[in-house]
């Protein structure tokens, strides 16, 4: 796992491969941004994960991307919102992230620019 600064957003990797699973903010934020490319098979990606509802800085692909289902502000509205019930609720635990006192389950390499 890694940070991009002691107080940035964790981003998850596989351990057998390395390959990226996700970003989260900490154990306190219910919600992870999913690298969808570290799931092997693409045919069943929509029913494994769900569909697309929305797309956020889609200014900056590298390719093209489907048509937007939502708008980004109506995408950022309805993720706050869940974020919030569910933090509400307590649903934000138990994490497959972090362990029960809000601690990362894997030591974070904090990130430096080069030369540091």
């Amino acid at each position: 796992m890694n940070k991009l600064s002691k107080k940035g957003i964790f981003r998850w990797y596989a351990k057998c491969c390395n390959t990226p699973i996700g970003n989260s903010l900490g154990s306190q934020m219910p919600f992870i941004g999913v690298v969808h490319n570290f799931m092997d098979n693409a045919l069943t990606r929509d029913e494994d994960l769900g569909l697309v509802r929305g797309y956020l800085q889609s200014k900056y692909a590298k390719k093209a991307i489907a048509p937007q289902v939502n708008s980004p502000f109506s995408t950022t509205l309805r993720t706050i919102f869940k974020v919030l019930i569910w933090k509400v609720k307590g649903l934000n635990t138990p994490s497959a992230f972090f362990d029960n006192n809000g601690e990362p389950i894997a030591n974070p390499r904090v990130l430096t620019p080069k030369g540091e």
